[in-house]
């Protein structure tokens, strides 16, 4: 037969069954089921114990995995506990620690913001939630860190989460770079490109002046005319190439 408690926690019962009336004439439905739920409690609560410590092991799996874990400030210790798992991501002895012993693992460039917003929550509950490295002699490892205030009076806590962040600050660092060099690419191609056009423009201008001048003189010749033209002909061709080959390289950069 089933069973279950007020949290849902189900087990199922096998019963032997017996001429009640013959061997315990004086038991009735209701004691039987007082038996029953007797016979069940503790099974229930073994049931129950085992259910949490599985909860418990895949919280600290998942942590592990992400580098992460819970925090919590004891404002009359100014302590800080912290999650096993996340102790031992930091390579920390204890999990609990002197806050100031905490925060000295924070890099000294975001160790003020820390303190300040950590005060935050404490004196007025505003949430946290901050980026900050941590200070290492290698590389920064960035942790996003996030906190709230539970409670009121006596039973006030301030407790939070931290999550390693590196790898997505590594990529938009990656992605800022390829940018800079993006664009100190394409300032070096407008100078060439503004080079190479400013040659035939330059070439061209002259022609024109130089036609003008012997078209108000009276001395212009054919010749001299068609020459001309086929020499601004060929700097438009010019300058037309260049425009070209850039289409071509941005279309190669795109795919």
């Amino acid at each position: 037969m089933p069973y279950h408690d007020a949290q849902g926690v189900v087990a199922w019962l096998l019963c032997g069954f017996y001429p009640v009336q013959q061997r315990a004439p004086d038991v009735g439905e209701r004691d039987w089921l007082q038996l029953a739920a007797a016979l069940a409690g503790p099974l229930l609560e073994r049931l129950r114990e085992h259910q949490h410590h599985l909860q418990l092991e895949r919280l600290e799996s998942l942590q592990a995995l992400l580098g992460s874990g819970w925090w919590e400030i004891f404002s009359d210790s100014a302590e800080v506990q912290l999650a096993s798992s996340l102790a031992n991501t930091l390579n920390l002895i204890s999990t609990r620690m002197p806050l100031h012993a905490w925060l000295e693992q924070v890099h000294p460039a975001d160790r003020k913001a820390l303190r300040s917003r950590l005060q935050d929550l404490q004196d007025d509950g505003t949430p946290l939630l901050l980026c900050v490295r941590l200070h290492h002699p290698d590389t920064p490892t960035w942790y996003r860190l996030q906190g709230q205030a539970m409670g009121v009076g006596k039973d006030r806590r301030l407790v939070g989460f931290m999550l390693d962040i590196s790898d997505i600050k590594n990529q938009q660092q990656d992605a800022a770079t390829a940018q800079s060099a993006k664009m100190a690419t394409l300032g070096e191609m407008a100078t060439g490109l503004a080079h190479e056009i400013s040659q035939p423009l330059n070439v061209m201008r002259l022609a024109v002046v130089n036609v003008l001048k012997r078209l108000n003189s009276g001395e212009v010749q054919v010749d001299y005319l068609i020459d001309k033209l086929n020499r601004i002909d060929a700097q438009v061709q010019r300058a037309a190439r260049v425009v070209d080959h850039m289409r071509v390289f941005g279309r190669r950069s795109e795919a």
